[in-house]
């Protein structure tokens, strides 16, 4: 695999995130990680600031409503 290829394969990781994939990238991704460690342990940290930053979001909301409601 070229850098350049391997560059565009890791770039589909924000796009994931960021809900811009194609379920044929996603495919191409799914791939890619099966053997590609680095891009899959990249893909596992993201999903793990994805998850923190809405479960934080969400607290705020819920702080926010509580507010509102008093």
């Amino acid at each position: 695999m070229t850098p350049q290829m391997h560059a565009g394969l890791r770039a589909l990781i924000n796009r994931f995130y960021r809900e811009e994939i194609t379920e044929e990238e996603w495919a191409l991704l799914q791939v890619h990680m099966a053997y590609c460690g680095s891009c899959e342990k990249e893909f596992a940290e993201r999903k793990a600031d994805v998850i923190t930053t809405r479960l934080d979001r969400a607290a705020r909301e819920g702080k926010e409503a509580r507010r509102s409601s008093n």
